[in-house]
């Protein structure tokens, strides 16, 4: 019985691996990876919401406690199903280090996939720059950029899989530059997988973006396509397999309650609106102006211009991050549980922090290929920086439209046979705790059909962030739907929110409209 030879045998030696050039990206990528494990330390030193001795920091906060109740279950080997909400990944990892370091066993977790992060995209970049220019801005977009050095800083669920991508990236470029051997495809599917293990929805999109360009070359050869299939499904199972194993184990059920609840939350007619609330302007329908990607990060409108061009232009290896760049910003775009109020105020953007990242050292690969480009490319270029251009000064405008409304007591009727669609129900002049309405909300219904609260609607109050509602003249409580409602006759339940006689109720739509960039205002 035969054996291919490319199973076992070890890869060709590159010359290029050993080259000047290659020795420096080499100690470039640990001169990178220790600089930033040195700074991630001091941001943790002073990060006022990391737990210290009498603070529990975000131990407190929800997401990050669960973490820490699922790594002490795993500890104890109990598979207690209340100590467990999120994939297990990452809680999983954390189990050796609590005995060190109780109070955050994922600060060990957090450096470690920092370090790796920053070694890979060094040895990524540092073919289409020099290693040192390739270090320098991964150490920058790493660890010096503040709200990512938070957002890595901070336990997230995010940050395994942030190495994981990173990895794919780095074999994917390989695999351009020699054919990859089975062992490769394998080991590319296992991080993958393990993206899955950590994350789901984000090994779904990894998947989904890379795994068509990983298979490209084999598209001639049946027999190569096979095998590498072969090789791609048994690495890329492995992930899944534990997943739905840790299921069963902890819920007797191959589908947890965290996939229960996250199911069918994702809407792509969403996208243009959230692009447009989530990116651009997040003042006019959720009434908290300042809280997008590009007030945040303003660097990053020239990033999305270089990612579509490096979609139209870039090597195999730079269009397939491009286009999981853009695939990771459309499906979360479309969750609808992804609000402005949320981004930043509760660390939300923490989804995005890996395409963040991603998308600002895409720059290197930019300058290398306008650098040898066609004139017809850098036109072509230009016409898509112009566009871009064109897209960032969207904004959203709101009309009202004011409706008979019948009140008794807490309870409001409101007449819609002539609204039509809506988007909005507008309270002015209430009264009401800033977060109980964010989170809880209350009762509405459209011709006697209660909305699910985030699923089909959120109270958005349009004072500053935790500012209680006073019943003032800036006191308006907006009820938003997720999607546009259409119906007879609209009721709303109210003890949270508490109109006052001053009060006055509207109804309202939004729509697109082109003027000065509201996240440069």
């Amino acid at each position: 019985m035969s054996t291919d030879a490319s199973l076992i045998s070890k890869p060709p030696i590159d010359a290029s691996d050993l080259s000047p050039r290659s020795f420096i990206a080499r100690h470039s990528a640990v001169a990178a990876s220790a600089i930033c494990s040195i700074l991630f330390l001091i941001q943790y030193a002073l990060c006022k919401s990391a737990p210290r001795s009498g603070i529990a920091g975000w131990r407190g906060w929800a997401d990050q406690g669960s973490y820490l109740k699922s790594t002490i279950d795993f500890a104890h080997l109990a598979f207690n199903p209340a100590e467990h909400r999120y994939p297990p990944l990452y809680s999983a990892l954390a189990v050796p280090f609590l005995g060190i370091y109780p109070t955050d066993p994922f600060l060990f977790v957090n450096i470690a996939c920092v370090a790796v992060s920053a070694y890979l995209l060094v040895r990524i970049f540092s073919k289409v720059a020099h290693p040192v220019v390739a270090a320098a801005l991964a150490i920058l977009l790493l660890m010096v950029e503040p709200l990512i050095a938070t957002s890595y800083v901070v336990p997230w669920t995010s940050t395994v899989v942030s190495p994981l991508v990173i990895g794919c990236i780095y074999l994917l470029q390989r695999a351009e530059e020699r054919q990859p051997t089975y062992a490769t495809s394998f080991l590319f599917a296992l991080l993958i997988g393990l993206a899955f293990l950590a994350r789901p929805l984000d090994g779904v999109i990894l998947g989904a973006a890379l795994l068509p360009f990983w298979c490209w070359p084999f598209r001639n050869s049946l027999r190569q396509a096979v095998r590498h299939a072969a090789c791609l499904a048994a690495g890329g199972l492995i992930g899944p397999v534990l997943f739905f194993a840790n299921n069963l184990l902890i819920f007797r059920s191959p589908i947890s309650p965290y996939m229960v609840e996250t199911n069918d939350r994702l809407r792509l007619t969403d996208i243009p609106e959230k692009f447009v609330s989530l990116f651009l302007d997040s003042g006019s329908l959720y009434f908290d102006s300042g809280q997008t990607i590009l007030n945040a990060f303003p660097w990053f409108v020239v990033s999305l211009a270089i990612i579509v061009s490096l979609v139209v232009f870039g090597k195999r290896w730079a269009r397939a991050t491009a286009v999981l760049i853009l695939l990771m910003f459309a499906i979360y775009l479309s969750f609808d549980d992804l609000f402005p109020s949320g981004l930043l105020h509760f660390g939300n953007y923490h989804y995005l922090k890996w395409a963040l990242v991603l998308g600002g050292m895409l720059t290197l690969p930019f300058v290398a290929f306008i650098r040898t480009a066609s004139t017809w490319s850098r036109v072509a270029t230009v016409a898509i920086f112009m566009t871009v251009a064109v897209v960032a000064c969207l904004r959203l405008e709101i009309d009202n439209i004011p409706v008979a409304a019948v009140r008794n007591g807490g309870e409001i009727k409101l007449d819609l046979s002539r609204a039509g669609s809506i988007d909005f129900v507008d309270i002015t002049h209430t009264r009401g705790d800033w977060l109980q309405n964010y989170h809880f909300g209350d009762s509405v219904a459209i011709d006697g059909t209660p909305l699910k609260y985030s699923r089909e609607m959120k109270t958005m109050p349009a004072t500053p962030f935790l500012e209680p509602l006073d019943g003032g003249p800036r006191s308006t409580a907006r009820i938003l739907f997720i999607r546009p409602k259409r119906g007879e006759q609209l009721t709303m339940k109210l003890q949270r929110l508490q109109p006052t006689d001053n009060s006055q109720i509207s109804v309202g739509t939004y729509r697109f409209a082109l003027g000065f960039p509201r996240w440069l205002q």
